[in-house]
């Protein structure tokens, strides 16, 4: 279904400079440990939110395989109550695959 880099992905950290200017890199690792640099999130890390945007980028792969298996079983039960998560799920895999913006 997706085209994506496939995980896991992590979050390295590295000084840019001044003692408060991060640059927080996801990156993939592969054999032979290297690692490729999906993105990186810079500047000063204002009460950790640098550092959390990376990790939420990081878990972007479990996440959206997560919504795939959860997609399958709502499907399967068709429960007015699940219709808003259903929805939602749907939505955010439409993002994911490049389908919404």
């Amino acid at each position: 279904m997706s085209k994506h880099t496939p995980g896991p992905w992590t979050v390295r950290e590295k000084q840019n400079g001044g003692k408060k200017s991060r640059v927080f890199s996801t990156a993939i690792m592969g054999g032979d440990n290297i690692h490729w640099v999906v993105t990186q999130v810079c500047g000063h890390d204002h009460k950790g939110s640098q550092k959390a945007n990376a990790a939420l980028i990081a878990a972007a792969p479990d996440l959206l395989e997560a919504c795939e298996k959860a997609i399958v079983y709502l499907n399967q039960c068709p429960n007015i109550k699940a219709a808003p998560a259903r929805e939602a799920i749907l939505k955010a895999l439409k993002k994911a695959e490049g389908e919404l913006t």
